[in-house]
């Protein structure tokens, strides 16, 4: 399973959005790996908590501009829905490294959420003993790119 928070790749954004509308991103990457891994880690987990709760701005809050516009409430809930479903508390968090992407750095983590009672039941339904089953690993993509306001998210996905 795989779950996206996506907008659009790094550069330019929605073709028929005005000048004023895009997110204007600074060229090159370079800066403190330190400080972009810290500002990373702080955007997942002030998602993950975001989705746990439903609560749609925090979510959305340190997305660029354009992927608020895309992303209703109402789609939010929906996701918001399907990720208590299948995902837990997160357990654990491991920093996998980075890569520069054009204007845009891709940052990899390797996240363990706590197995949910319905996850469990699928297990359970399919032969499987969960007891026995170590964790699973989620693996979280996370392209940031640097604004006028600071590291901003621009794509998110959790496979």
């Amino acid at each position: 399973c795989a779950v996206l928070f996506f907008a659009a790749g790094c550069g330019t954004v929605e073709t028929g959005a005005s000048v004023a509308e895009k997110t204007k991103l600074q060229s090159g990457t370079s800066g403190d790996e330190k400080e972009l891994v810290q500002t990373g880690e702080r955007f997942l987990n002030q998602i993950v908590a975001a989705m746990e709760k439903g609560d749609y701005d925090s979510f959305t809050e340190n997305y660029i501009a354009e992927y608020r516009k895309k992303l209703t409430v109402s789609i939010f809930e929906q996701m918001s829905a399907s990720f208590r479903k299948t995902n837990g508390k997160m357990k654990q968090i491991r920093y996998l490294g980075s890569v520069n992407k054009y204007s845009c750095r891709v940052l990899l983590w390797s996240v363990i959420f706590e197995r949910t009672p319905e996850v469990n039941e699928q297990l359970k339904k399919a032969g499987q003993d969960p007891s026995q089953i170590p964790d699973t690993e989620t693996l979280v993509k996370m392209i940031v790119g640097k604004t006028n306001q600071g590291w901003k998210i621009i794509q998110m996905g959790l496979q």
